[in-house]
């Protein structure tokens, strides 16, 4: 009798823990399910803002050529209008030097006259 009461006590023990065993593994089960959603959102709102960061960064090699291209067009430039004004600085001495012989001849030839 003991001995048949002792084993039922033995089966429900055993049956608790076993439905115990299944409610803790269902759990777990949940929170690893949780979890691992949890971990693909980063991971999927990590690789998002690293093809930002990647989309970004070509933006700016882009304008970084394009600035450098233009930059390059305004030195041409530059130097381009420097010849010109270097040829125009010089054009604009020998025009003067050579109103002053003009002048020079004409005032000696007009005092020539005077005398």
């Amino acid at each position: 009798r003991r001995k048949d009461q002792l084993r039922r006590e033995m089966d429900e023990l055993t049956t608790k823990l076993s439905t115990l065993m299944q409610q803790e593994r269902s759990v777990a089960e949940g929170e690893y399910a949780n979890l691992q959603a949890k971990k693909t959102k980063e991971l999927s709102d990590s690789v998002a803002q690293s093809k930002a960061a990647s989309n970004d960064i070509q933006t700016m090699k882009s304008n970084l050529v394009y600035v450098q291209y233009e930059l390059n067009q305004l030195e041409k430039t530059a130097e381009q209008k420097e010849e010109v004004l270097s040829e125009l600085v010089g054009e604009r001495t020998s025009f003067r030097k050579q109103l002053r012989r003009t002048a020079k001849v004409a005032f000696s030839r007009i005092t020539r006259r005077g005398s």
